[in-house]
C-alpha cells in the first residue's frame, strides 16, 4: 500500500489506469524522435555517413509535411499515405526520378514512424501498410 499520498493524487491515478492520452508527436518532431531510436547505429557512423543519413530522413519528412501538413502521427490517415505515395509515383512518371529514390523516401517515412511508434508505444494505425515498395520494379511498373 502506498503511504506517500500517490494513490490519492488524481493525475497519477488517472495515468496509471490509462486515462491519460498518449503524447502527440508532430511530423515536424518525427526525425528528432526517430534519432533517439537510432543512437547505437548513429554512434558508429562517420561524419559523412551521418550527414547523408540525416539529410535523407529530414528531406522525406519535409516532403510529407509539404504534401499533407504538420499533423500529429496519430492523425495521419490512409489518405495521407496514399497521397504521399502518389506524389512520389507521379515524380517517377513525370520527372523521371528513379523508382529507387521514390521507394527510399517512402521507406524512410514508414521506418521512422514504426520505430517511434514502438519506442513510445503509441499504438498507431499502420496507414502506410503495403505502400513501402521494394527498390526493384513492382508490378505497377515502377
Amino acid at each position: 500500500m502506498l503511504t506517500d499520498g500517490r494513490i490519492e493524487n488524481p493525475g497519477i491515478r488517472k495515468a496509471a489506469l490509462g486515462g491519460v492520452a498518449k503524447p502527440k508527436i508532430m511530423l515536424s518532431d518525427l526525425y528528432g524522435e526517430y534519432e533517439q531510436t537510432q543512437k547505437t547505429a548513429l554512434s558508429k557512423m562517420s561524419p559523412d555517413q551521418m550527414r547523408k543519413w540525416t539529410s535523407a530522413k529530414k528531406r522525406a519528412v519535409e516532403t510529407l509535411i509539404e504534401r499533407r501538413g504538420n499533423k500529429a502521427l496519430q492523425d495521419l490517415t490512409r489518405e495521407d499515405a496514399l497521397a504521399y505515395v502518389d506524389f512520389w509515383e507521379s515524380r517517377v512518371i513525370e520527372e523521371g526520378i528513379s523508382a529507387s529514390s521514390a521507394n527510399k523516401n517512402i521507406s524512410h517515412i514508414t521506418g521512422m514512424i514504426k520505430a517511434v511508434d514502438k519506442r513510445l508505444q503509441l499504438r498507431l494505425d499502420n496507414v502506410f501498410a503495403g505502400y513501402a515498395r521494394p527498390s526493384r520494379q513492382s508490378s505497377n511498373g515502377w
